[in-house]
């Protein structure tokens, strides 16, 4: 539906104009594989099986404010071995 110009003079003194509502978002977004398999690792506990391996996702973002010569380092430490 797209919006109506209507002129101010057809518009009585004194009217408030209602804004429109906001749109409503339907679309949620689907746990991402990485979120289903730490929620699984954390339910399974002791029971989750070693060679399967959850690492977290680290946004270059986050690694910017960090020297690029120790950012290789850290980023090896944060690793499961």
């Amino acid at each position: 539906m797209t919006p109506r110009i209507v002129p101010r003079e057809n518009i009585k003194r004194g009217t408030s104009i209602l804004p429109a509502p906001a749109p409503r978002s339907h679309e949620t977004k689907p746990p991402t594989l990485l979120e289903t398999l730490i929620a699984k690792k954390q339910v399974a506990g002791d029971d989750w099986p070693p060679n399967l391996r959850v690492e977290p996702f680290i946004s270059r973002d986050t690694w910017a404010p960090v020297k690029k010569g120790t950012r290789s380092k850290l980023k090896r430490m944060l690793k499961e071995i």
